[in-house]
């Protein structure tokens, strides 16, 4: 998995974008239960070679290790769901 964060500097608006292969399809619950449990505003998509999601809103950067703990324990197969 890759993610990138940027951040509009006008607006304050930032945004999350997190790629990776279409093994992930595999975890699209996983993934789609992370987001709803943190309750973030995200779009998923897919074309079958890559998975994408995007979080939007202000103030992300309290939000990324959070983020960063979850693609870990994906990539690893350690995660389970609170």
């Amino acid at each position: 998995m890759r993610a990138n964060y940027t951040q509009n500097l006008m607006t304050g608006e930032a945004k999350i974008t997190v790629k990776t292969c279409s093994e992930s399809i595999n975890y699209m619950s996983e993934i789609y239960g992370f987001i709803k449990d943190n309750s973030f505003d995200a779009k998923m998509m897919t074309d079958f070679y890559n998975v994408t999601f995007t979080i939007t809103g202000h103030n992300l950067t309290e939000y990324i290790p959070v983020i960063m703990d979850f693609i870990n324990n994906i990539e690893n197969g350690s995660y389970e769901r609170k």
